[in-house]
């Protein structure tokens, strides 16, 4: 009988180690916590509703474009928007279109800047899973940037993909948008959002 517990005990230690390689790999190395994380993930929400309204109705490439420009969070490279860098915010920029894919059919693509708005400092750490270690040590916030391309078919949107968010063609955030943010905001790669 106590020979037949060691490979169970064997077992739980192996568990308990893949599990400590989860966490560290799923944020909390990072320093960001479940919160952030989750504030991040609706963020990303935002821009991809404005796609969704989009593709419920028949608004064409330039009125989809006339959309994001109208938007309060819309930057033209000139004038920056004003917003409360306590609060999350998605923010719109290089709004491109007039471009076709390899069927001829219209794209339009915009960047997105995505903040998750701050966090007290001191407030409860919430891992994966919700569980609860003690005092937040990470960042106040995080943000990060790439691109969405939509395709448009018959004035309708008919697909579209995230792109310039990662390897070489990893978008860089504009530095002016940058100032806007919560002091001390972390970059990470947008892959880090995933899930």
């Amino acid at each position: 009988m106590h020979m037949a517990g060691r490979p169970l005990l064997r077992r739980l230690i192996a568990l308990s180690l893949a599990m400590t390689a989860v966490l560290a790999i799923s944020g909390c190395a990072s320093g960001y916590d479940s919160v952030l994380w989750r504030l991040m993930d609706e963020q990303e929400s935002e821009a991809y509703r404005i796609i969704g309204v989009a593709q419920r109705t028949s608004v064409g490439p330039a009125g989809f474009v006339s959309e994001l420009e109208r938007l309060p969070t819309y930057w033209d490279g000139r004038h920056l928007p004003s917003v409360d860098s306590e609060l999350p915010a998605t923010f719109y920029f290089n709004v491109h279109d007039g471009d076709v894919d390899r069927f001829g059919d219209p794209l339009v693509s915009f960047d997105v800047l995505v903040h998750s708005g701050i966090r007290p400092d001191g407030a409860p750490r919430e891992d994966p899973g919700g569980i609860s270690a003690g005092p937040h040590f990470g960042p106040p916030s995080v943000y990060t940037c790439y691109r969405l391309v939509v395709t448009f078919v018959a004035e309708r949107v008919w697909r579209w993909h995230r792109s310039h968010d990662g390897g070489e063609e990893l978008l860089d955030c504009p530095e002016e948008l940058e100032t806007v943010l919560a002091d001390d905001a972390q970059y990470e790669t947008p892959h880090e959002f995933d899930g």
